[in-house]
Parts: structure tokens; C-alpha cells; sequence
């Protein structure tokens, strides 16, 4: 079961915001008349943003969860901060550009199109 078919059976209204679900808040001490609670759509991590309630929402319904999902989404989470934190790096003094041939692209194309080289000023 995922995020969203969890929301469907229990009957909470929501509405994708990004790459989460945006719903009123499910403490029940918290009258909430807007959408307050962000939920992210994979791993279903919540959180209002009104009282600072928070928790998982398949531990909450007591409902399994898609962990080979859940793995996958905090992978790929992990490898696009690692992409975003390595951008602009420049490449050390003396680097050597791939030459080889792979799939039938040759040394020159690369170099053509400065294929592995930095191109920041």
C-alpha cells in the first residue's frame, strides 16, 4: 500500500503539493480548518506545519508499508543531494579527459563538445 491509497481508505482529503500531500492535520487535539500537514508522497513522513505534529502515517494507521519503496525513494533522494552539492566543483590540476571509445563515440566528439571538462570560467 502506498501513501495515497493509505489517504483514499481512511478518507482524508488531500492535494499533491510537489512531492507531497498536503491534508489537514491529523491530531486530533488540532482543529485544523486548513491544510496544515505536509506528507511525503513516498515514505509518508507528516508534518504540521501549524503544531508541529509529526510521524509516519502507515505507523499512525497501524498499516504496512512499501519498503522496497521506501528504499528506492531515499536513494534516489540521496543521490540527487549528492549531485546538487557536487555541482560547480572544479576538476583537479592536471586531470586526464576520458578518451576511450564508448559506444562508438570517439576521443574527438568528446573533445568537440568538451565532454568531461569543466565549463566554468
Amino acid at each position: 500500500m502506498n501513501v495515497q491509497e493509505l489517504l483514499e481508505s481512511k478518507d482524508i482529503a488531500y492535494r499533491p503539493s510537489g512531492a507531497d500531500f498536503l491534508v489537514r492535520c491529523l491530531n486530533p487535539e488540532h482543529d485544523d480548518k486548513n491544510p496544515s500537514m505536509r506528507i511525503d508522497s513516498i515514505l509518508g513522513i507528516f508534518h504540521c506545519l501549524s503544531c508541529g505534529y509529526k510521524g509516519n502515517i502507515f505507523k499512525l494507521f497501524d498499516e504496512p508499508m512499501n519498503a522496497l519503496a521506501q528504499k528506492r525513494e531515499a536513494l534516489r533522494r540521496k543521490v540527487q543531494e549528492v549531485r546538487a552539492s557536487s555541482v560547480g566543483l572544479s576538476l583537479p590540476e592536471g586531470y586526464t579527459p576520458y578518451v576511450g571509445n564508448w559506444r562508438d563515440i570517439t576521443p574527438e566528439t568528446y573533445k568537440h563538445f568538451r565532454a568531461f571538462k569543466s565549463h566554468l570560467p
